[in-house]
């Protein structure tokens, strides 16, 4: 980037990403802003999706629906997503009075493949989930494939919920309901982010959350 003479430099760390990685490229590098995940410890402006509120959200309304075994696929511990989108699961569970299953929590790598292969695990277990909520889009997918050709019947005796909002999830059957963001807007975000730590580079650095919308398709419906 120093050899490109750039301004500033847009962040997407990968997965296992350091402070210490930061910490040497700060020494030749432009104002930085990480979007998407932030560094733990690491004091940077960042700005990622609010994953509390989105699990929250998707686990809300299918308590609202009277499903009680909700399922979370997808995702790891080591992911910072992750563990924000079950707090938020977790809290929506604890404020309708009802007590989430550690067992329903089913991790595996963020891909169709590993969700399709979670189908057959979350309807093994005793007194199997009647709804999920998929750590993103392309895992939902997976689950969801997986889950029709084991004999579910999505949106009807069960409930489907994913998390980003490609177009994929509306060109399949039923159209996948997902809780998703304004990527513009998050852009614009990003933007102003960077324009102010390079009008001023010693400003405190901020960490913003861009709110997520649940949006609802027939692949959800009322505990049967």
């Amino acid at each position: 980037m120093s050899e490109y003479n750039a301004d500033g430099i847009v962040l997407v760390p990968a997965m296992g990403t350091q402070a210490t990685d930061l910490e040497e490229m700060k020494k030749f590098s432009p104002p930085i802003v990480c979007v998407s995940r932030e560094i733990s410890g690491y004091p940077i402006d960042s700005v990622v999706v609010d994953e509390t509120l989105a699990g929250y959200t998707a686990a809300k309304h299918l308590l609202n629906l009277g499903h009680r075994r909700i399922a979370a696929v997808g995702g790891t511990v080591n992911i910072s997503p992750f563990n924000r989108r079950m707090k938020g699961i977790r809290q929506a569970f604890d404020e309708a009075g009802q007590e989430f299953d550690r067992a329903l929590v089913f991790e595996c790598r963020p891909v169709r493949a590993q969700g399709y292969e979670a189908a057959a695990r979350i309807l093994d277990v005793e007194d199997p989930p009647t709804a999920a909520i998929g750590y993103n889009a392309i895992v939902t997918l997976g689950l969801k494939a997986g889950l029709q050709r084991l004999g579910k019947k999505i949106g009807e005796d069960f409930s489907l919920i994913a998390n980003e909002g490609i177009d994929e999830l509306q060109h399949t059957n039923p159209p996948l309901s997902t809780t998703s963001i304004d990527l513009q807007e998050m852009g614009r975000v990003v933007i102003q982010h960077l324009l102010s730590r390079i009008s001023d580079p010693t400003a405190p650095t901020k960490l913003t959350l861009v709110p997520t919308e649940l949006i609802l398709t027939d692949s959800v419906s009322s505990h049967r």
